[in-house]
């Protein structure tokens, strides 16, 4: 939903959510998340607000200040974890742009103290590590995906795991492998859609070249190939299993023309997908091309 507040630009987003009585006994649970583009008017000073903040700032630059701590500057590619129970303030004089998620838990106090032992402030290495776990968590409301409150629970974790590892300096989490396993896992469940390079990359929060160069070292493909791997794969299952017209076959793979898919079938199995299905047929039985 839109954002109504002095100094937020109007391409921000806010999203509430009301957790479950069980979130609250088992899991991290979500209070709102946000990504906000704001100009030098944007100002927040309260007296409490019953949650904890991970402010992550994409761009820009501002301040914060928690409880009796000194007024901190907060660049960016820094994250703030906040203790909202407490006097709390966070401005930017520049203009900022900044993911950000108010969550709690019955653990939440004691990773705060832990994360925040030195400092307030996290200047992780790889700062888009951070962005991507809150974009998981904001784009779960952002694109009207089913709200899951053990995954959400388990994505925090995962981001204050990571804040963790850069509170005290030790090897981050989000490893190349890690990653790019949780790209071979985005692709499959996404086959269907529209998977260019750009897209994938964004996903990744990783440049295109070097998203390219990285998937490629880890896994022997391109991310084009790897792709059209996939959809090959599905289209077998597909028609070995069902009847489905080669047409409609193609485009729920994925592709964008029938023609295209049987060029890319051809080349990756020797076959037509007409061929394919005849020859995978049960006792030798033959069934008409259904294009």
């Amino acid at each position: 939903m839109k954002v109504y507040q002095e100094g937020v630009l109007p391409e921000s987003d806010i999203y509430f959510h009301t957790c479950s009585s069980q979130a609250k006994e088992l899991f991290f649970y979500l209070l709102c998340t946000g990504k906000y583009f704001c100009n030098e008017r944007y100002f927040v000073d309260r007296q409490a607000y019953d949650s904890y903040l991970i402010l992550y700032v994409k761009k820009g630059s501002g301040y914060v200040q928690n409880g009796n701590s000194p007024l901190l500057p907060l660049d960016e590619g820094s994250v703030a974890f906040i203790n909202c129970y407490i006097p709390h303030k966070y401005f930017t004089k520049i203009g900022w742009t900044i993911y950000w998620i108010h969550f709690d838990g019955l653990l939440a106090p004691k990773y705060f103290n832990l994360i925040t032992e030195k400092n307030l402030i996290l200047d992780p290495q790889n700062p888009h590590i951070i962005e991507r776990y809150l974009q998981k968590i904001f784009n779960t409301f952002h694109e009207h995906k089913r709200v899951n409150e053990a995954i959400i629970s388990k994505n925090i974790i995962d981001l204050l795991t990571e804040l963790i590892l850069v509170a005290t300096d030790s090897e981050s989490l989000d490893n190349p492998p890690r990653m790019i396993e949780e790209m071979l896992t985005y692709i499959s469940e996404n086959s269907s859609q529209k998977l260019s390079l750009p897209e994938l990359a964004k996903q990744a929060s990783l440049s295109p070249y070097y998203f390219s160069r990285l998937f490629k070292k880890e896994t022997g493909y391109s991310p084009f190939e790897y792709v059209i791997q996939v959809r090959i794969d599905q289209a077998k299952f597909l028609l070995k299993t069902t009847s489905m017209p080669i047409k409609e076959l193609a485009f729920q793979c994925g592709f964008n023309s029938v023609c295209s898919f049987c060029t890319s079938f051809k080349k990756k199995t020797g076959y037509t997908p007409t061929e394919y299905r005849i020859k995978e047929l049960p006792n030798g039985k033959k069934m008409p091309s259904l294009m």
